[in-house]
């Protein structure tokens, strides 16, 4: 048998008459035709029987007098329904007598706090499970690790789990938005591109526009081996932080409460284990794998999230300007001997670009610099503060503003190359360069033009694209101002 003890302070106008001591608020509340006072003892209903202890007295400087009701019960869990329907009488009579009331003890609220607590922390740590599950054996990020990682600064905004493994230092809310915030894993800009330069509808691939379309990570790899909607999960997910809230906060837990999350906690858990049971199934392709990483990163902090929403801004424009001169893809041999372009690593854009002098090497350095933080933020368990976090994304302010420059001057040149029409006959397929000229505009009415010689060599190009190639690398202008005549 337990003891369950509510005490509350009860305050009421001082009028001289009504309910004016401790004998007056006795026939108050058992005005109430199943409430009985006597001896020290309240007996409910005629079989429901508390400890009934009564303080009262005046509020000093005021006409006002307080009522201190303490009630305790002794009985089994199971016999609080009937504790609670008395409180529930008592809480009705006292407001409309004029009464104001505060709750100062209830251990009814405790006890559905204690017996939702493991509940609550139980399916925390299987939302937590199924991420360091999926992060370890399917992305396989090395910031995330079985053994509890090193300690790493604030990963959640005001978070004093420092020296917890990462997963632990989000907040239950934002676990959820492992799994069903939705993001796309490919750049914005580069479906502008690919629109743009569509020359029909018919040359557009279908598949492919599907990509861009904006995919939670439950849509993307569980919903396949989970008979589950996310927004099922997401929607009880979210009732439960409620409730979770009103154990964090000592608020009045009910029975109703306690209810709620336990069947909440089962709907949520049966579909979390399934998961983690079938994530064998589950196939991460090697190009979603950083994008993966990079989403659950922003999802830990906002400060996390504001880095890599302005580096991915940041690696968009690098990619748009180093497309304008045909720096961003490559040649790769397959093993049957055929070749293909692939895109060349963010590295080697950088490198390309100066070595044509269309961005200077102070800004490939900070751009090196800004990829390995990256990087770090990612993939490491290397201890980040906020105050490096800014910094980098102050930086890459600067950059984006560097980057705008380097558009700026690129697209204000252009370059005339007149073909060679002094080529063999032996030669033919064969084109070269006879004149390259250089104009720089400095604005709509002022240029200078100047002869590149140095480009006229007699090199050799089997079309006018490898001789634009060409020159676009030599001069840092764009192919689309560069102006081939025969």
């Amino acid at each position: 048998m337990k003891e369950f003890k509510v005490e509350y302070l009860i305050l009421m106008e001082d009028d001289g008459g009504f309910c004016n001591c401790k004998n007056t608020f006795n026939k108050l509340l058992q005005a109430h035709s199943d409430i009985k006072i006597s001896n020290k003892k309240l007996t409910y209903k005629e079989k429901f029987e508390v400890e009934y202890n009564l303080l009262s007295g005046e509020v000093e400087n005021k006409k006002q007098r307080f009522f201190q009701l303490t009630l305790n019960a002794k009985c089994e869990a199971d016999k609080l329904d009937i504790f609670v329907q008395l409180l529930r009488d008592i809480n009705t009579i006292i407001p409309k007598s004029g009464g104001k009331q505060e709750t100062l003890v209830n251990d009814i609220s405790t006890f559905y706090s204690l017996e939702s607590y493991p509940l609550i922390h139980r399916i925390e740590n299987t939302m937590r499970r199924l991420i360091t599950t999926f992060m370890l054996r399917k992305i396989g990020t090395s910031w995330l690790k079985d053994s509890s990682p090193k300690e790493f600064k604030v990963a959640v905004e005001k978070s004093k789990r420092k020296d917890a493994p990462q997963v632990y230092k989000v907040d239950f809310i934002h676990l959820a938005d492992f799994l069903f915030k939705p993001y796309s894993i490919h750049d914005t800009k580069s479906l502008i591109d690919k629109l743009d330069s569509a020359k029909s509808i018919e040359s557009l691939n279908l598949e492919q526009l599907k990509s861009y379309v904006p995919k939670s990570n439950w849509q993307r790899y569980f919903s396949e081996i989970v008979d589950c909607e996310d927004t099922f999960i997401k929607s009880r997910w979210e009732k439960l932080y409620d409730l979770r809230c009103l154990i964090a906060h000592n608020a009045i837990v009910t029975k109703q409460d306690y209810e709620k999350i336990k069947l909440l906690v089962d709907e949520v858990s049966n579909r979390l284990v399934k998961a983690i049971q079938e994530i064998d199934k589950i196939s991460v392709p090697a190009d979603d794998k950083e994008s993966v990483a990079e989403s659950v990163v922003s999802n830990m902090n906002s400060l996390y999230g504001e880095f890599i929403t302005s580096w991915k801004k940041l690696n968009s424009m690098i990619f748009s300007l180093s497309k304008e001169f045909d720096m961003h893809v490559g040649e790769r041999q397959s093993p049957d001997g055929s070749s293909h372009r692939v895109r060349l690593p963010e590295h080697v854009i950088f490198r390309n670009l100066a070595q044509s002098s269309i961005i200077t090497q102070e800004l490939t350095d900070k751009l090196s610099s800004l990829q390995r933080f990256r990087n770090v933020l990612v993939h490491s368990n290397e201890p980040l503060s906020n105050q490096d976090i800014e910094e980098n994304i102050r930086l890459i302010s600067e950059c984006i503003l560097n980057v705008e420059n380097a558009f700026e001057k690129a697209f204000a040149n252009h370059v005339i190359v007149d073909l060679d029409d002094d080529v063999p006959e032996s030669m033919r397929g064969i084109i070269r360069a006879g004149r390259v000229v250089f104009v720089k505009n400095f604005d709509e009415q002022d240029e200078e033009q100047k002869e590149r010689e140095d480009l006229v060599d007699n090199r050799e190009f089997h079309n006018k694209r490898e001789l634009v190639k060409y020159i676009s690398n030599m001069t840092g202008v764009p192919f689309d101002n560069i102006d081939i005549r025969s």
